[in-house]
């Protein structure tokens, strides 16, 4: 009996190189991850309308901060989607859904430091120089995502660093930063303002904040990494900005109301638990293995690196995955939100795919975070569109319609695919 169980021990081990290589073979990394549609959905929209002067358009995109060629191809497909766009009701722009530095975030170092200005350059400037809409340089509107919290002083630096540094000079865009408020603290991009907000309790300055607010449209910035931190700390401040979030969207007038932040509150992906076959066999669980070991790496060194992530994933205090408790806390609140308030979209990266699903209610989630990475996605009876590719959504608000545009960019032959969906509102809203 024990010779038995040693043999079968045996065929196992030295079965595992065996089986990973077949999966490696047979399920390689591959761009052209087919997209899941749900065609009986009412809101799939086939038509080829395009944006004119009575649209407002703007994009989102999360998840770039990498520098690597995923994150310039996706922002060379931008670029030339703005060079397409005629004349709009107003200049396009992007919410920016955080993570914009890989991986630990900008470095505690002094205001405008060459140090924070080289991974600056390297992270943003470099990918999206001459992002332009008629000549004209578009302002980037970037809320923080979990890797920028990962150095307080990182976080501080997009507010003001960052802010200096794009200004839209020298064919930069315009980078703001959300959602810092500067009833005390001035906005002057110096080294006075960075040392004030060191100083400051975060919790207090970082409430969501206004980004666009017109008749037709409001937009307002969430740092939703905050929010998880509170919960985790279990500080007293979230209720006040829950409360602050619910009286600017009840205050206001416009037809449409939008809400973007990192963390989403609904996904089919790997921040809810889901991985393919192909990423436990050939990349383990996120990014634990480098990328240049991954074409070696057998089952039995995947399961040691998902054992030791899982560990640092239990002891860490800010845990990132949807079934964390302060996590569940955020969606609770996000939600009764979203659904008191009206909100029509609720706007997110985090998971590094794209995804588009019904919160019911005439109310949506959009996840738009394959601007630099990418993870698997699956499928939900919430889901009304998902596919792991990289690429970003534009939004064309035109009165009383709502076009939502997925764009896949296929890695190996840039070719880029659109899938179009259309949200209506009653017209006289």
């Amino acid at each position: 009996m024990k010779a038995k169980l040693q043999k079968s021990i045996r065929a196992i081990i030295f079965s595992m190189p065996i089986i990973a290589i077949l999966t490696i073979i047979f399920i390689p990394r591959s761009y052209k991850h087919k997209a899941f549609i749900n065609n009986n959905y009412q809101h799939l929209y086939h038509d080829s309308q395009k944006p004119d002067a009575q649209t407002i358009t703007f994009y989102a995109l999360g998840d770039w901060g990498t520098a690597n060629i995923q994150q310039k191809m996706v922002a060379k497909a931008l670029r030339e989607d703005l060079l397409r766009l005629k004349q709009l009701k107003m200049a396009p722009f992007v919410l920016g859904l955080g993570d914009n530095i890989y991986p630990d975030g900008l470095p505690n170092e002094k205001f405008n430091h060459p140090l924070v200005i080289e991974v600056l350059q390297k992270r943003f400037g470099q990918s999206y120089r001459n992002t332009q809409y008629q000549k004209k340089n578009i302002i980037f509107h970037v809320v923080p995502g979990n890797h920028d919290y990962h150095q307080i002083d990182g976080r501080l630096h997009e507010e003001t660093t960052a802010e200096f540094l794009f200004n839209g000079k020298n064919d930069f865009p315009i980078f703001k930063s959300y959602p810092i408020h500067h009833k005390i603290i001035q906005d002057t991009n110096n080294d006075k303002e960075h040392q004030q907000l060191k100083s400051a309790n975060i919790e207090q300055i970082a409430f969501p904040q206004i980004v666009i607010n017109t008749n037709d449209i409001l937009i307002i910035a969430l740092d939703t990494p905050l929010y998880l931190k509170m919960y985790s700390q279990k500080t007293s401040m979230a209720k006040q900005h829950w409360d602050y979030l619910r009286d600017k969207l009840n205050n206001s007038p416009a037809k449409w109301k939008l809400i973007f932040g990192h963390h989403p509150i609904s996904s089919h992906g790997t921040h809810s638990g889901f991985r393919s076959l192909r990423e436990w066999t050939w990349t383990g669980t996120r990014d634990v293995i480098p990328s240049w070991l991954r074409p070696f790496t057998f089952l039995w060194l995947t399961s040691l690196s998902v054992i030791a992530d899982k560990t640092v994933y239990s002891l860490s205090p800010y845990k990132q995955d949807l079934n964390a408790e302060p996590y569940q806390k955020f969606i609770k609140n996000m939600s009764r939100i979203i659904q008191q308030c009206g909100v029509d979209f609720y706007v997110a990266g985090h998971d590094h795919n794209l995804q588009f699903l019904d919160l019911e209610n005439k109310s949506f989630q959009v996840i738009s975070g394959s601007a630099g990475k990418l993870n698997a996605a699956h499928s939900g009876k919430d889901t009304i569109f998902s596919q792991e590719v990289p690429g970003f959504v534009r939004f064309d608000l035109k009165k009383h319609k709502m076009f939502v545009k997925f764009f896949a960019i296929d890695m190996n032959n840039s070719k880029i695919k659109v899938n179009t969906f259309c949200i209506r509102k009653d017209k006289e809203k």
